[in-house]
């Protein structure tokens, strides 16, 4: 994790947000990766970041990428962009 992740979860996600963290299925870099955005979210003040999900896609998923959806904000971890 970066000062910049660091710094973009910030500014698009409120400190008492309920929050879920997802990784694309069977891509084990991704799985790690989320799992430490979940840990910095918790240390940082995020008390309302729930489990590491695993979701599988039809079309590949790059990248990171920050969802509001009407419940929660989703961060999504995608494969590393090459």
């Amino acid at each position: 994790m970066t000062a910049n992740d660091g710094r973009q979860i910030r500014q698009s996600v409120p400190i008492g947000a309920s929050v879920r963290v997802a990784a694309v299925m069977g891509d084990n870099e991704a799985m790690a990766f989320a799992a430490e955005v979940r840990g910095w979210m918790l240390a940082n003040g995020y008390s309302e970041v729930g489990g590491v999900d695993l979701k599988a896609f039809i079309d590949p998923v790059f990248g990171q990428q920050i969802i509001k959806t009407n419940e929660r904000y989703e961060i999504l971890i995608g494969a590393r962009e090459h």
